[in-house]
Formats: C-alpha cells, sequence, structure tokens
C-alpha cells in the first residue's frame, strides 16, 4: 500500500488511538475472600525489564498489594450494592459504548486505506504538472520562500490531500445510499444523509451555529429546538428551568439506529460532548457517528473484518482487564469519603495549619484575593488529609475481615 497515501487519508479523515491488552500465561498471584488475583489484573507484565532484581521484586510486590487493596474495596462496593447503583451502570455502559466505537472507527479507518477509488484518488504520483502549476499560482504564500524542488513537492502533496478530499464524499455518499438510517423508528431519506455529507465535506466550513439537514431532522422528529445560549451578561433566573438541561434530558433518550446498531443517544460519549455545547458545533460529533458506522458497515457486509490483518488490529482494542471494576471502586471510595467531607473543619486546626505553612502561603496571600485563596488551599488540603485517613482507616477494617492469600510471592 502506498505510504503517502496512507498518511493522506489519516490526515484527511482524522486520527485514532490504540488500546492494547497484552494475552499470555496468567497466573494467579493472590486470592481475596476466594476470588482469584490474577498478573493481568496488576500490570506485572507491562514492568520494564530495565530494573535490578531487587527493584523488580519489590515493584511486583507493591503492584501485587495495590490489586489486593483494589479488590478488598471492589467486594465491598458490591456488598454494598453498588454494582446496581444507575450512575455506575450509565457509566460502564457509556464506556462499553465508547471502546466499540473506538473499534469500529479503526476498522472503518483501515477499509477505506483499501479502497481502490480513494487510494487512487490521493495518489501523489497521479497529481498531474498541470496540477502542481494550478496549486503554486492558487497560493503563492505558501510556496514563494521554498526553492522550486521543494516547492513543487510539497505542491503535489497538496494537491493529493485536496484530491483525495474532494473524491471522498461521493465514495461515501454510494454507500450511504446502501444504509438504513433511522431516528426513534423513522427512516432518514438518503437525500438527507446526501446533504449532510455534502454541508461537512464542502470547500467551506460551516459556520458556528450552522445546522446541517440531518440534525435538523433529528430535532424535528424529537419535537426539539436548539436551546438560545444565554448572554454572558445576563444573570440566571434562579426560579426558571434550566432550558440547556432540558434539551440534553430529552435528547438522550432519542434513538439512532444505523444498520444493526442502535444506542440512546445519551449512552454514546461522543454525542454526550455535543449536548454540552449544542449551540457551537451542532451535528458534528453525530455526523462523526453516522460516517463511521455507515463504512463500518460496508466493511463487515464485504467480510473485510474476517481478514487476518483486521483481526489482528481488532484485537488491539479489547478493553482493560478490570477496567469496570476500577470505575466501580472509584465511585465507591467517592461516596464513602464524603462522609469526611460533609464534617466541618476545626477553625483551630486550620489556623495551626496556616502557621505551619505560612511561607509556603506567602506569594499566594500577595495575589489580589489572596487570603480567599489561601483560605481555600487550607481547607482543600486538610479534606484531602482526611480522605486519605479514612480511606486507611477503612482499609484497615476491611482487610482485617478479609482473607487474604498470597500466591508464589513470598
Amino acid at each position: 500500500m502506498n505510504s503517502d497515501f496512507v498518511r493522506l487519508l489519516l490526515r484527511s479523515i482524522c486520527g485514532f488511538v490504540l488500546v492494547t491488552t497484552a494475552v499470555a500465561e496468567d497466573k494467579v498471584v493472590a486470592i481475596v475472600n476466594g476470588v482469584e488475583l490474577r498478573e493481568s489484573m496488576t500490570g506485572i507484565k507491562g514492568l520494564s525489564d530495565a530494573y535490578t532484581p531487587e527493584k523488580r521484586a519489590e515493584m511486583i510486590d507493591q503492584m501485587i498489594e495495590g490489586t489486593i487493596v483494589n479488590e478488598i474495596f471492589h467486594q465491598a462496593a458490591v456488598k454494598a450494592g453498588f454494582d446496581q447503583d444507575e450512575a455506575y451502570l450509565a457509566r460502564v455502559n457509556r464506556a462499553t459504548a465508547s471502546q466499540a466505537l473506538s473499534k469500529e472507527m479503526d476498522l472503518a479507518r483501515m477499509y477505506e486505506l483499501s479502497v481502490e477509488e480513494l487510494k487512487a484518488a490521493g495518489d501523489p504520483d497521479a497529481v498531474t504538472a498541470a496540477e502542481i502549476d494550478a496549486e503554486l499560482e492558487a497560493n503563492p504564500e505558501k510556496y514563494n520562500r521554498l526553492e522550486k524542488f521543494a516547492a513543487r513537492y510539497t505542491a503535489r502533496q497538496a494537491r493529493a490531500r485536496k484530491n483525495l478530499r474532494q473524491a471522498y464524499p461521493g465514495w461515501l455518499k454510494t454507500i450511504a445510499a446502501d444504509a438504513e438510517v433511522q431516528v426513534d423508528g423513522e427512516i432518514i431519506a438518503a437525500d438527507i444523509l446526501t446533504a449532510t455529507i455534502d454541508h461537512y465535506n464542502g470547500e467551506a466550513r460551516p459556520t458556528p451555529g450552522q445546522l446541517d439537514p440531518m440534525w435538523k431532522k433529528l430535532l424535528a422528529i424529537a419535537g426539539l429546538s436548539l436551546p438560545v445560549a444565554a448572554a454572558p451578561d445576563v444573570a440566571a433566573d434562579a426560579e426558571a428551568p434550566d432550558e440547556l438541561e432540558l434539551f440534553k434530558q430529552a435528547l438522550a433518550d432519542v434513538r439512532l439506529t444505523i444498520g444493526k446498531y442502535e444506542a440512546r443517544l445519551g449512552d454514546l460519549p461522543q454525542i454526550i460532548g455535543m449536548l454540552n455545547q449544542p449551540q457551537i458545533r451542532p451535528g458534528s460529533q453525530l455526523y462523526t457517528l453516522l460516517r463511521t458506522r455507515i463504512v463500518y458497515n460496508r466493511a463487515t457486509v464485504e467480510g473485510f473484518d474476517e481478514t487476518p490483518e483486521a483481526k489482528e488490529r481488532q484485537a488491539r482494542f479489547e478493553p482493560p482487564i478490570g477496567w469496570d471494576r476500577a470505575i466501580l471502586t472509584r465511585m465507591f471510595f467517592k461516596r464513602e469519603t464524603a462522609k469526611v467531607d460533609d464534617e466541618p473543619l476545626d477553625p483551630a486546626e486550620i489556623e495551626a495549619y496556616r502557621k505551619q505553612n505560612a511561607r509556603r502561603f506567602g506569594i499566594m496571600r500577595e495575589q489580589p484575593n489572596g487570603e480567599e485563596m489561601v483560605q481555600r488551599r487550607i481547607e482543600d488540603e486538610l479534606r484531602s488529609r482526611r480522605r486519605h485517613s479514612y480511606r486507611n482507616e477503612l482499609m484497615d477494617e476491611l482487610r482485617a475481615a478479609a482473607t487474604i492469600e498470597r500466591i508464589g510471592n513470598d
């Protein structure tokens, strides 16, 4: 595959992130209340070989100990019913959807890189001398400072990127014609998808707040209109309902179906960012989702996901072991420590801390509103210490009641 084309397509469409997981022999390192903890849960296999044997053994011991602590907290969270908490389940659903979409985005890009039509369009070697001359004449400010050879080479690359950008929407429209998209059960007409592709791939960039056809249609089906952004110098009415919050709640329940995939908009992390500022770039994340799933569907229909290269690449997107447990543990600890955060701080403790750290707070105190800043910093640091102490006390209590066995790490 032409390496220049690979770079062109990745730059023209967007970047990607890989989440890797090592799979090998997975030994049991400890047992906590009958639950086996394995090496894959500790991070041991990612430890550098550069450490001395003594330092490596010390770090392995610390990593296993940290995993035991997390398991004890996790079991306490489950016992308290946190694993059935709506907030936890919602976070897991969003994380799962995000991982799945990342996997789909990567496969979609791999498939695009294999499409002969796009490879040919973005091939710098296919750029003609006339196209290079036209690029140089149209953008003299870009190339005048370069030597002739460098200028023509740079212009060739720029023209290849432009050719790819011009070819991409036509190709995407072709495969979008075969895709079925629904919003709350209503099928979206092909001309709306075509117009939306043109909206985001035209020569002119959409202006802030400009609605694309798909976004307009989705709002119409949901019976919604964009909330008006409040003027920065206008105080909010405390008794009036929050228009943006009501809009977000209503839109989150809209169901979007693309091919065989169906989801609530509120369960898609990529859409949540759009909901927080719907007036800024309305619909852009929705278009990215549409484009990804339309291309992904075409790739799977053609069996591209079954190729050895695609299977190897997709295996890298398996989520890290225990990611959902980590979310649960963090939520449990955050709610537990809220108990100590609610307790008022002792004024005498605040004053003593202020005196102990007078030198450190001196520069801060000289700034505008310095005394208020120092007071907030002291309260934050004292509460942090209190949370840390409470965590240790809770850990000691839970550990004393737990049955722990270390395996082969003495």
